[in-house]
């Protein structure tokens, strides 16, 4: 009996065995399967968390109220812009802009900008491995210029090189224009929109300087119009304001492109001739001024004749400091006049 028992059970021993090794291989299947199934859940739900962070980021980015732009610095071609970058400078599709170098897209160059015409902030942020702000002229597709600030930043690899460098472009075109507006008021007439005193004396010292060092003559012309405070007096300063117009333009006609003409205040101008090579040179330009009155001015209905009175003095034969130059012109001026007015003196010092 028992041995027939032992028999059985030897015989059933390797069925359970297959049995429990198909369970467990079954077992280990599962939980494969199951592991799998959640690194998959857990993978796809990164993904899905990262495709949003991309396309906050992204959207983030393209909102941004400065041109952002990515470039290479091996190529110099941009690899990225936003929204912002294209609206900018006028491309519909980043299509146009992709792979181009950034100075042929924002400069219109063939080559990589240098000094002394501008300072290439992506060289810069690479050579000295840090942030860079520069300002740039930039121009858009159609050739419209406008006035950049850039800041860059480096991108560096798993090695610590510098692979790329983001362009950040803030349009500053509105500020520098009103800059270069107030600069222009400070240094031009408004009436005549000539030089002021301040650009004219600013004007002498560097015309003296170039003209000590290359051992050359200058000469400065001081005129006023001869009886103007009557006409001012009879027709009014509106009329006066319209004769000093018509007379700075005139006067301008006379003169060289290299030379400068200021007004001085009142009815008071000055003249700036450079690399005269005589005296004679000045006295050819005061003659043809001292012409240009003797046609009438028309004022409205009415025909004014005037004269003007004209003062010289030569660097460096009369004196060689701008206050003793301009003073020496003015004394001459009015030496003209006490000779009769209408003619033209030179500074007798």
């Amino acid at each position: 009996m028992r041995s027939c028992s032992t028999l059985k059970i030897k015989a059933l021993l390797p069925k359970e065995v297959v049995r429990m090794a198909l369970w467990l291989w079954f077992s280990i299947l599962l939980a494969v399967l199951f592991v799998y199934w959640i690194f998959h859940l857990e993978r796809k739900k990164m993904e899905s968390r990262l495709r949003r962070s991309c396309e906050l980021t992204k959207a983030i980015i393209d909102n941004m109220h400065e041109s952002l732009s990515l470039i290479d610095v091996r190529t110099f071609k941009i690899i990225a812009v936003n929204k912002t970058f294209l609206n900018e400078y006028g491309y519909s599709d980043e299509s146009e802009v992709l792979g181009r170098s950034c100075y042929e897209i924002t400069h219109r160059r063939t080559e990589v900008c240098a000094p002394p015409d501008d300072l290439c902030p992506l060289i810069e942020t690479v050579t000295s491995g840090e942030h860079f702000t520069v300002e740039h002229i930039h121009y858009c597709k159609g050739g419209e210029k406008i006035y950049a600030e850039i800041f860059t930043a480096p991108i560096r690899d798993e090695n610590g090189n510098i692979v790329q460098v983001v362009h950040v472009q803030r349009n500053i075109t509105e500020r520098k224009l009103m800059e270069e507006k107030i600069k222009y008021q400070a240094y031009h007439d408004p009436l005549t929109d000539l030089p002021n005193r301040r650009f004219f004396e600013e004007i002498i010292s560097v015309e003296i300087a170039k003209a000590h060092r290359n051992k050359e003559r200058v000469a400065i012309l001081c005129l006023d119009l001869d009886r103007f405070k009557e006409i001012n007096d009879t027709m009014g300063h509106e009329a006066g304001d319209i004769l000093l117009k018509q007379v700075s333009k005139r006067l301008k006609a006379c003169l060289r492109e290299s030379d400068i003409i200021a007004r001085m205040g009142g009815d008071e101008f000055s003249v700036l001739l450079a690399d005269i090579g005589r005296a004679e040179d000045a006295a050819s330009i005061a003659r043809k001024i001292v012409r240009s009155f003797e046609q009438p001015y028309q004022i409205g209905d009415d025909a004014i004749s005037i004269t003007t009175s004209v003062g010289i003095c030569i660097y460096p034969d009369n004196s060689t400091a701008i206050g003793e130059l301009l003073h020496c012109a003015d004394i001459a001026m009015y030496q003209a006049k006490k000779m009769g007015r209408n003619n033209y003196q030179f500074c007798n010092k």
